[in-house]
Order: C-alpha cells, then sequence, then structure tokens
C-alpha cells in the first residue's frame, strides 16, 4: 500500500505521521513525490509503524505515488494545445 493511501485509509495527517518518523511534513511530501529518496531505515521503520501496511519493498522499489495536482495541469496543458 502506498503512504498516501495508508494515511487517507487510517485519516492520519501527513504533519502527524512526518514527526512521528522523525522528518518534516515538507521532507515526507518531497520523499513521496520522488524529489528525494527514501533511505533504508526510513524505510524500515515505516513499515515497522504501520505496523506492515506499507511496505519498506514498495518504498523503495516500485514508488507509484502520482502527483495529482502536477497531472491535473498535464490534461490541462494538453487539451488547450489540442483546441
Amino acid at each position: 500500500m502506498l503512504i498516501k493511501d495508508f494515511l487517507d485509509e487510517k485519516r492520519i495527517a501527513y504533519q502527524d505521521f512526518a514527526e512521528y518518523i522523525g522528518v518534516s511534513r515538507n521532507y515526507l511530501y518531497n520523499m513521496m513525490s520522488g524529489r528525494k529518496t527514501f533511505s533504508l531505515e526510513l524505510a524500515k521503520k515505516i513499515e515497522e509503524v504501520t505496523k506492515g501496511g506499507v511496505s519498506r519493498l514498495e518504498i523503495l522499489y516500485h514508488r507509484e505515488y502520482v502527483d495529482e495536482d502536477k497531472l491535473d495541469k498535464e490534461i490541462v496543458a494538453h487539451s488547450k494545445k489540442g483546441t
């Protein structure tokens, strides 16, 4: 499960989760968006605190997070080109 999905499902605020794992909210967002990479230690910690809900292997090897705002902007830009 992706971190975003886990937090949404459990209704945990990004800020609260970030503080709990020892990083800033901004740093957590940057890791989730692919701008920063997760360390093995942090991936293990996330897997531990989520009780396996978020797998360290998925964090490290299968980044599936999609920045919806960026995607929306790309869709709008693409649709304007077609008109």
